[in-house]
């Protein structure tokens, strides 16, 4: 089970956090998932990876939320993964998309994921010895349906309709 949310999307006032999931462990950020909508692209994707580093390297299990798991969410997965690894970020995009069959990130995204690349680069160089241990992370990709009458509780899950997972 997770214990810390990165929100790549926009959440309405009555959605709250997951159970079990603490305000400070879950994190907002904004990715418009529209071609020619984001100011800049590699720098929210560098942003995000970065935080998803830092919550591995506090030992938690993050959940990377978005619409569809489609397009955000596979290429936030991918530049953590160039972010651990060091590797050219397409290739960390071919692994997501390899266990994400879903994933059709907009090409706007994979342009801001690839001019992102030194950004994650330089940011691997100065990583810490977890590095090796949050590489061997492994991705698993969930599928929520919505539910009917959902408590306040559990309305912010209840949007998602699919989750990506980073764990260790």
């Amino acid at each position: 089970m997770a214990d810390a949310v990165v929100s790549l999307c926009r959440l309405g006032a009555a959605q709250t956090t997951v159970d079990g999931i603490a305000p400070a462990d879950t994190v907002e950020l904004w990715l418009v998932d529209a071609d020619g909508s984001n100011l800049d692209v590699p720098g929210v994707l560098a942003a995000a990876a970065s935080v998803v580093a830092d919550l591995r390297r506090e030992g938690k299990t993050v959940l990377l939320h978005c619409v569809h798991a489609q397009s955000r969410t596979s290429t936030v997965a991918a530049a953590y993964g160039a972010l651990v690894t060091g590797d050219d970020p397409a290739a960390a995009l071919a692994r997501v998309v390899a266990v994400l069959p879903s994933a059709w990130p907009r090409a706007s995204l994979v342009a801001g994921l690839d001019a992102a690349s030194d950004r994650l680069r330089s940011e691997t160089a100065s990583a810490s010895a977890t590095t090796d241990q949050a590489s061997a992370s492994v991705c698993r990709w969930a599928k929520r349906s919505s539910r009917k009458n959902a408590s306040p509780r559990s309305a912010w899950a209840s949007t998602a309709s699919s989750i990506l997972s980073v764990r260790q």
